[in-house]
This record gives C-alpha cells, sequence and structure tokens, in this order.
C-alpha cells in the first residue's frame, strides 16, 4: 500500500480526472498506474520524486517485469499527467525510454477460410 501522503495524492488525482472528459476506464487505469509508481516509491516523500526516479522505475519495475509496450506508456503518461497537474512539476517524460510497438502480422485466410500463419523476423 502507497503511503499515506500516497493515497491521498491519488484521491486528489481521480477527482481531477474526473473533472475533466476522461472515461471510468481511463480513471482506473490512470490511477493504479499512479498507485504502482507511489507504491515502489513509498518510503520517499513525493516533493523529492526526481526525473531519475521515474527512470529507474521504468527500468526496475516496469522493464525488468517485461511489462507489455502499451502498459508501460500508460504508466508513463500516468506519471506525466499527475507531476504536471497535481505536484505543478515538470517530469522530463523524454528521457524516459518508451518502447516501439510490438510489429505484428496480420493472419491471413486462403481461399478455403483456413488461417495461414505467417513469420516473418525484422
Amino acid at each position: 500500500m502507497p503511503s499515506r501522503e500516497g493515497i491521498a495524492q491519488i484521491e486528489k488525482f481521480k477527482q481531477w480526472l474526473r473533472s475533466k472528459p476522461y472515461s471510468e476506464s481511463t480513471i482506473t487505469t490512470y490511477s493504479e498506474a499512479l498507485k504502482s509508481f507511489l507504491l515502489y516509491y513509498r518510503e520517499k516523500a513525493i516533493a523529492e520524486i526526481t526525473n531519475e526516479d521515474v527512470v529507474l522505475y521504468n527500468n526496475d519495475h516496469i522493464l525488468k517485469n517485461n511489462l507489455s509496450a502499451s502498459y508501460q506508456n500508460q504508466i508513463v503518461n500516468a506519471i506525466k499527467l499527475y507531476f504536471i497537474t497535481i505536484r505543478e512539476t515538470k517530469i522530463e517524460i523524454d528521457k524516459i525510454h518508451r518502447p516501439k510497438r510490438e510489429k505484428v502480422l496480420p493472419n491471413v485466410l486462403s481461399k478455403r477460410g483456413s488461417q495461414i500463419n505467417l513469420e516473418c523476423t525484422f
């Protein structure tokens, strides 16, 4: 569980998101992403979190756990939005590695309707 300060900040972030045109799904996704981040830094005051901490979290938690590119982007977007709107500090997101989308080849149907799975390496 995040620190008491972290829990209060997550609630503040949720209220801010609800005041904007964000869907409940996005609010849940972003607040859970922020919760994961603040849980990682529960021993550190939020005001002391720096861009380097975000990079460390990205490398230590997201990349080491082989989490998907889309999940990584959701976490980064949530953290960025939180720090810009609630904390009113600027996290330099450009310094955080964002993975490229995985290239997935489409399934191709033959005239008989059976699927042919094409594999290709880039």
